[in-house]
């Protein structure tokens, strides 16, 4: 049993629902802990998850002995830790909230300014992983990055999604 420290990259925990749909429950980025991760090798349970790296990433695994001594011996690392842990499973709720309030193209226009920059404008991913990331289906989200297509908004082909206009997008994500 160990835990799990993110150095570098960017990586997303997913779960598999009742319904054999794949959800993203978490973003994790470089410093961060995984919360699902600390509290399963704790408890002696089955990780739920899968985590699944976004680009490339640097980890450091930690064995549970240690990882106890640790949380016992160093203030900051215990801080940090918990802390990480508030912090993650705040971000999983508000995804969660998120979800269920938010209208889909706000939702998607949100998670392709996330995961794509200026300088960056292209991002592979497919549908079916952006569907999975905002809590919909392929088809819906086929059919509505074909609307922002359509406006001018960005561009798509077979496993990638380039941004033309971040300015539409934003307000749209707004």
């Amino acid at each position: 049993m160990y835990g799990m420290f993110l150095i570098s990259g960017s990586a997303r925990i997913t779960i598999i629902n009742e319904d054999g749909n794949e959800s993203v429950l978490n973003i994790l980025s470089a410093g961060e802990v995984c919360s699902l991760l600390v509290l399963s090798g704790l408890s002696g349970q089955d990780y739920p998850g899968t985590l699944i790296a976004e680009s490339e990433v640097e980890v450091l695994y930690v064995l549970k002995s240690s990882f106890l001594r640790w949380l016992q011996v160093y203030e900051p690392i215990r801080s940090a830790i918990f802390g990480g842990l508030l912090d993650g499973t705040l971000r999983m709720a508000n995804m969660l909230q998120e979800r269920q309030s938010l209208p889909l193209e706000q939702r998607l226009a949100r998670t392709l300014l996330r995961i794509t920059s200026e300088e960056h404008p292209l991002v592979h991913t497919t549908h079916q992983e952006l569907a999975d990331e905002i809590g919909s289906v392929r088809e819906v989200v086929s059919r509505t990055l074909g609307h922002f297509q359509k406006k001018g908004w960005l561009e798509t082909g077979r496993g990638w999604v380039k941004i033309i206009n971040r300015g539409c997008l934003t307000e749209t994500a707004m």
